[in-house]
């Protein structure tokens, strides 16, 4: 069998043109992409589009549906935490507290992305925020200061610097997302709500949670408190300087509620609950025109009735605590 034959010095010259011409014609396609990602602005940030706001396509998920809300000119006041804070909703916080409320929160995060968020709002208010509710639940007394989060965050696309920001844009999941913003452009595709409330009721209610065995659930011992030291609380630092920036900003920072089987059930854990709570404390004396609601055993929240699971309430919990934010802001005013 004779051996293959090798390319020729004539064939070379061919294959050299082809694969520079290859490369030069990826290069362009890139160079392409990254200017309609840039100009189309997938998330609507408003860092270098060349077209207006057109709000939040339908299907997409807070975190990156906030950058929209949280530069949304029409909302002086702001909701942050994750689905522990969920339920309070800006069109009833609108009525009891008055003002125009955006709901900024983000399923499972912590203090880490919460505090981006908050950071976000702060700088594109053109006048300081009228009010700021933050769910500090028990994430926000973890020991250690890198904060770690467990789900994936565009930290990316809320980065103060344009050159990250564009950086993290050239990703495959924000080059599907122009098809959903040229849709919102040309006046078309369902656009999700531009408040950004999220009712998790019906979720819950799809996946059988008033079920018998799902109920008897609520009674299972988990101290959330049982891991977790008695201080310093590095999340807790971070917020007072990220409040910084909010100086003339009512504040409310809500404790949100939980079950009796997650509350403390231990020496340990009740000292470092307690610890805590203590830290947020003097954060809202510390800082003017602050309240801390301390609200894991408040009214309502030893009734199972009032939850679906042992971190997540109802409406008529979810109401008496909007009613206690706004009491609370009709005093800091």
């Amino acid at each position: 069998m004779s051996a293959p034959l090798a390319p020729t010095a004539e064939a070379d010259p061919a294959w050299r043109g082809f694969l520079t011409t290859l490369v030069v014609a990826l290069a362009l396609l890139a160079g392409l992409i990254a200017a309609a990602l840039v100009a189309l602005d997938p998330y609507d940030t408003g860092r270098f589009t060349l077209f207006p706001s057109h709000g939040v396509g339908a299907g997409e998920g807070p975190r990156t549906a906030n950058a929209s809300r949280g530069r949304d000119p029409r909302f002086d006041s702001a909701v942050f935490g994750n689905s522990h804070v969920q339920l309070l909703a800006p069109e009833r916080l609108n009525a009891r507290a008055g003002g125009a409320w955006v709901s900024l929160i983000a399923p499972a995060t912590g203090p880490k992305e919460q505090l981006v968020l908050l950071d976000w709002f702060v700088r594109h208010r053109r006048a300081p925020a009228r009010a700021i509710v933050i769910g500090v639940d028990a994430n926000w007394c973890v020991n250690d200061p890198a904060m770690p989060n467990e789900k994936p965050f565009p930290f990316w696309l809320y980065d103060r610097s344009g050159a990250r920001y564009v950086a993290g844009l050239f990703r495959a999941a924000a080059i599907a997302d122009l098809g959903s913003r040229l849709q919102r452009l040309v006046g078309k595709g369902k656009r999700a709500r531009e408040d950004g409330w999220w009712d998790y009721e019906p979720e819950y209610l799809r996946l059988r949670y008033d079920a018998p065995e799902r109920r008897a659930a609520l009674d299972r011992i988990d101290d959330l408190y049982a891991s977790v030291g008695a201080g310093p609380f590095p999340a807790v630092a971070a917020l007072e300087r990220a409040l910084a920036g909010a100086r003339q900003t009512p504040v409310v920072l809500l404790r949100p509620p939980l079950y009796p089987s997650v509350r403390p059930q231990t020496a340990a854990g009740a000292a470092a609950s307690r610890a805590c709570g203590e830290a947020l404390a003097d954060l809202a004396a510390r800082r003017p025109r602050t309240r801390l609601i301390d609200w894991q055993a408040g009214p309502g929240a030893d009734d199972p009735a009032n939850f679906f699971d042992r971190t997540h309430y109802r409406r008529p919990l979810a109401e008496r605590l909007e009613a206690a934010i706004a009491a609370a802001l009709a005093e800091l005013s």
